[in-house]
Parts: structure tokens; C-alpha cells; sequence
């Protein structure tokens, strides 16, 4: 996997935690953004998709900025079907541990 620096940002409180996910309080300066290889899981922490897992599908390092395949979530309706975002700011996703890793 790659990583890049944070570029700032302000975080709008809490993001939903995946399911059976810890959840921790950190201050986002503290924090450096770690991109998995394209194929590895999200989690979408800011942004209109916020809350919403997928996997990564292409880094754009000119931008800053990643395309993720949402996956799908009838929770959400309409809203909630898969599909493939484009410029996401590096700093609004955040990799996914495999589940069963090591915590």
C-alpha cells in the first residue's frame, strides 16, 4: 500500500464506525493518510459519501485525489446503490483492515 501526507482538513464530527469496528478519538492533526493498494478497502470518513465502505479503484497522485466502488447499502435507499465515485480527496478515505486482523 502507498501512503501520502495529510493536506489538512476539518474533520464534522464522529464517522460512523464499520460494523464491529473500535472506535477512537484522535485529532486529525495527529493523523497521516494511509492509502491500501487500488483493490483494497475504504472506509469514506468525510465527504457526501461519508460512512459508506468500497474499494479503492484508482489513485490519481496529481490530484490528490483516489476513485472508490462504493458498495452497496439499501440501508441508505436510492442513495445507498453501488457504484464508482472520482475525485476523492486523499484525506476522506481511510484504508480498511482485512477482517480478522490483528487488532
Amino acid at each position: 500500500g502507498g501512503s501520502a501526507g495529510a493536506r489538512g482538513g476539518s474533520a464534522q464530527g464522529p464517522a460512523p464506525a464499520a460494523k464491529g469496528a473500535t472506535v477512537l478519538e484522535l485529532d486529525q492533526a495527529d493523523l497521516e493518510t494511509v492509502l491500501p493498494a487500488p483493490g483494497g478497502r475504504v472506509l469514506l470518513v468525510l465527504g457526501p459519501h461519508r460512512g459508506r465502505a468500497g474499494t479503492l479503484a484508482a489513485v490519481d497522485t496529481a490530484a490528490y485525489a483516489v476513485s472508490v466502488d462504493l458498495e452497496a447499502d439499501p440501508a441508505l435507499g436510492p442513495e445507498g446503490v453501488a457504484r464508482r465515485v472520482h475525485g476523492v480527496p486523499y484525506e476522506h478515505v481511510c484504508k480498511l483492515a482485512p477482517a480478522g486482523a490483528a487488532r
